[in-house]
Order: C-alpha cells, then structure tokens, then sequence
C-alpha cells in the first residue's frame, strides 16, 4: 500500500501514524510507523532512488515487551556516509545500517556509544539475552566476540574503555583490547572509572518513534 493510503487508513482505524523521511545521498530512506490502540508498532523502512522502484527494506509488527518498540533514528549518526537505525521490540533489539545504494547491513544492536578516534561502536543488544557488540564503522563488521556475561554498563578511564557485567559467578569487569580488538578480563581499580553516556539510549525514547 502506497504511504498515504497506509496513514489514511490507520488514521480511518483510529490508530497514530507517524512518518520521517530522511535524505542519503540521492536517495530517500522513508520510515513509516503505526501505533496501534493495543500499543503494539507496526514500522515499514522505505528507500528510493530516482528512476528506481520503491524497496521495502524491513517491515514488522513489534510489541513493548518491557521496554519501547519500533524503528528509530538516533539523533546522532556513526558516520555521514550511511544511515544508521535502531530497531526494538519484541526482545530483539536490531541496529540497521542503510547505505547510499540501498545495501542493508543488519546487526544485534539497542543501546549504544560511539568510540570517534577508533571508529568504533559499542552496544548492548536489546533482547532476551542481552550481548556486548562492538561494531568496526568503517566496514560495519561486527569485531572481538561477545562475552559470557549479561552486559550492564561501559566506563572509561582515560584512553582504556571497560564493561561490567553479570556472570555466574556475579559481576565480573572486561577491558577492550583496541590492539587485539576483543575484551578482555581485567581486575583494574575503578577507582578513576567514569561511565560512558549512551550516544543512543532507548530508555528515553518515545514509544512506535513518535515525537
């Protein structure tokens, strides 16, 4: 169904609609959201080029299952060159990276920070088992691995970057190797720790992506 019908007959149904367009290059990424009475998020992510048939790129219903749902554009962006965009609900958070060409690169994603000097992200996935994702900007691969435990929040100290979390054996503390890329197991004094501000923080977001 062509957008406008959509909201027409979301707003006939006496749902909320909401749209965003948001220019890549030549192209237009459109993002398409109903918020229905039973506050579960129907979200289409549109993209078109000039001289080229309209592509669905995701499409979903997703429900707020303890937290929001439905596609988001952070208000700052990892990079320029792409457009990054959260998806969560339905215990699977999603982090999609929508490129000038219409490529799609799909990753587990929630919360997140950006790392400028070594075009990094790290992230918590927003989902039933929560993981550490650090993703490479440059190339959007996924680096290091996740790590045994329930990730809870990032610190820093000075240029050294740490996570703690919950393992079996209660919390346990890793440091990011940014030579070998991947975390390692520290028992560094925190006592110069301070923890990281999310750069996008789906706690504070507005529910189906309204505003």
């Amino acid at each position: 169904m062509i957008p406008w019908l959509l909201a027409l007959a979301a707003t006939l149904a006496g749902d909320v609609t909401h749209q965003r367009t948001v220019a890549l290059g030549k192209a237009t990424v459109r993002l398409i959201q109903v918020l229905r009475p039973d506050s579960s998020c129907s979200a289409r992510l549109e993209f078109r080029r000039p001289g080229k048939p309209r592509r669905i790129l995701w499409s979903g219903n997703a429900e707020a299952v303890g937290l929001v749902a439905g596609l988001f554009i952070p208000d700052r962006q990892p990079s320029a060159g792409y457009l990054t965009v959260v998806k969560a609900g339905d215990y699977e958070g999603l982090l999609l990276f929508v490129e000038p060409d219409g490529s799609l690169t799909t990753l587990p994603g929630g919360w997140f920070w950006i790392d400028e000097p070594h075009r990094l992200l790290f992230a918590i996935s927003a989902s039933d088992d929560p993981e550490t994702v650090v993703v490479d900007l440059r190339t959007l691969r996924r680096v290091g691995e996740d790590i045994a435990i329930t990730p809870e929040y990032f610190y820093r100290d000075g240029n050294r970057v740490f996570l703690t979390g919950q393992g079996l054996d209660g919390e346990r503390a890793f440091e990011f190797d940014f030579t070998r890329r991947r975390f390692v197991r520290t028992q560094s004094a925190r006592t110069r720790w301070t923890r990281i501000p999310w750069d996008f923080d789906l706690n504070h977001q507005p529910e189906c992506g309204s505003r």
